[in-house]
């Protein structure tokens, strides 16, 4: 839900906390209101079973992982945390069990908004990564203590970890660099919103946010690797479960993999998908990024544990791609307890829709034959 949209453009003033507060509250409603009327999306909403996890989409661009930001912006977070809990969730902050999301209580409300979805052989914990985040932490202690200890008592054999940012993806710190460089210069910042085709530049937007929210950042690396770390040793070598990461929001589809360097053997798989309906990543920046990663170490998440980017194979061609810049879902069929992905992808309005799988996917289950249903 890209209601930042109407966030940045409230006057961040504080001697106007009560004129953001008004102003945010009708715009808002209006907002979601339309949006959830959308011919198609409220058939969507009404047919398919749906669970929503929180983005600086929902509040404004990098929420949480800003240095300073003036005491109006807490209005402005008040408010959209109002409406993401009582459209996206249709609870309020005081009653989020109402609609089974859980947490470490704290007063009369919960630290973050996650979620526990079991199914006969599959079970999601969507991990709300933005109401605890700051520049130096994703989530805290006590809510990674949680959720292990949900997870713990899990029956299921296939263990799908959901988070907005992908954990498993390329270190883009000198792209941060780069950005946060651009920050500092106008000219540069202008002409890279230009380029980007930023629908509101505004000169008060932090380019590098994107590259501070990423799980690979210098001041989250700890916590991911610690988050991998226990998810492998927890869940993966000690009870046989198949792990795997879900994320999106980098406005691209992508895979990855994390093995274990003395063997060789995958541990857990990162599949990211996005987005369905959100512009995709503009092609020079796909370039960059692919410029970056060659001159990158590979990626390592300690206890002999190591990425493998892997990316996506086209089934029409077998034509391979580590990064798919398309408007794209990602869809999971279960078949005798094997989980089986698909990624369809819409090359252009008019165009069929293509169908991707995860390179290496046949290994990490056992080595079952892919079943290709007509």
């Amino acid at each position: 839900m890209m209601a930042d949209t109407q966030t940045r453009m409230a006057p961040l003033s504080d001697d106007k906390a009560q004129q953001v507060e008004n102003d945010l509250t009708t715009a808002l409603l209006q907002y979601y209101s339309a949006h959830y009327c959308k011919p198609g999306f409220k058939e969507f909403l009404a047919t398919v079973p749906s669970k929503s996890l929180s983005s600086d989409h929902e509040y404004f661009n990098g929420k949480g992982s800003y240095v300073d930001l003036p005491p109006v912006m807490a209005k402005i977070e008040q408010v959209a945390e109002r409406f993401y809990m009582l459209f996206q969730h249709h609870t309020t902050k005081t009653r989020p069990s109402d609609t089974g999301l859980i947490g470490v209580i704290k007063g009369a409300s919960l630290l973050s908004y996650n979620y526990l979805l079991q199914f006969e052989t599959m079970a999601f914990y969507g991990l709300d990564t933005r109401t605890e985040r700051t520049v130096n932490q994703i989530s805290s202690p006590e809510s990674l203590n949680f959720m292990f200890n949900k997870l713990n008592a899990v029956n299921q054999t296939n263990l799908f970890f959901v988070t907005e940012i992908p954990v498993v993806y390329q270190n883009l710190n000198p792209f941060t660099k780069m950005l946060q460089f651009f920050n500092k210069h106008t000219c540069l910042k202008s002409l890279y919103q230009k380029i980007e085709k930023d629908p509101i530049e505004q000169s008060n937007t932090d380019l590098s946010t994107d590259g501070v929210d990423e799980w690979s950042y210098t001041t989250h690396v700890a916590e991911r690797n610690h988050i991998i770390q226990k998810f492998v040793a927890n869940f993966v070598k000690s009870k046989g479960k198949k792990v795997i990461f879900l994320g999106g929001d980098v406005h691209s589809a992508g895979a990855g993999e994390v093995i274990d360097s003395s063997t060789g053997e995958t541990q857990i798989f990162q599949l990211t998908s996005s987005a369905l309906t959100s512009s995709p990543v503009p092609g020079f920046i796909v370039g960059l990024k692919r410029v970056i990663s060659w001159f990158q170490k590979q990626e390592q998440f300690g206890a002999g544990l190591v990425d493998k980017i892997t990316g996506y194979k086209k089934v029409s061609d077998g034509k391979e791609s580590r990064e798919i810049a398309l408007n794209n879902w990602l869809e999971l069929e279960s078949v005798a307890g094997q989980i089986y992905p698909s990624l369809w992808c819409l090359p252009s309005e008019n165009a069929s829709l293509e169908r991707w799988l995860p390179k290496g996917w046949v290994s990490l289950l056992d080595d079952m034959p892919l079943v290709v249903r007509s």
